[in-house]
């Protein structure tokens, strides 16, 4: 009876049965194998930067492919929220646990999320690469974009100055 041969994890000595087991552990674990998993830096230290990441963003969202991606997520969000709202089943009628509520309320916020992720990156693009210092008041609020006679006034009480 032969010993059954095992792959050893050279960086932490893990050991697999096969190589591929093997291969699954280093990607997974060390970062190694396939430069498929390349992560992409979103560190903007530059206007060219920022400019750059909404550039791609742009053409994210016009190609056919999003679009038709949008409109499949927007279909099953208008077909959860319908059955959070009955609490029943869309193709069976069945009655839903609050187990299931709360999984089709979770599955409805990540599609809501996945459909609006383009714009609000686009937006925290072009709001990182701006030169404004970053406000840490969450209800701070420029006036100017309300009124045009504001831009040349003084901002009214309980605003931002960001002059």
């Amino acid at each position: 009876m032969s010993k059954k041969q095992t792959h050893t994890c050279e960086k932490c000595q893990f050991e697999a049965k096969t190589i591929g087991g093997l291969k699954s552990h280093q990607r997974a674990k060390h970062g190694m194998g396939s430069g498929r998993g390349v992560k992409f830096d979103l560190n903007i230290d530059s206007q060219a930067k920022a400019d750059e990441l909404v550039e791609h963003m742009n053409i994210l969202i016009s190609t056919s492919g999003w679009l038709l991606l949008k409109q499949i997520m927007l279909g099953n969000i208008a077909i959860l929220e319908e059955a959070i709202i009955d609490c029943k089943d869309p193709e069976t009628g069945a009655k839903l646990t609050e187990d299931e509520l709360g999984d089709a309320r979770k599955t409805r916020a990540v599609m809501k999320e996945m459909v609006e992720k383009p714009e609000k990156l686009i937006e925290q693009f072009k709001r990182q690469a701006a030169s404004q210092l970053p406000t840490y008041d969450p209800y701070a609020v420029d006036v100017r974009q309300f009124s045009e006679s504001s831009r040349y006034g003084q901002p009214r009480a309980g605003t931002l100055k960001t002059e």
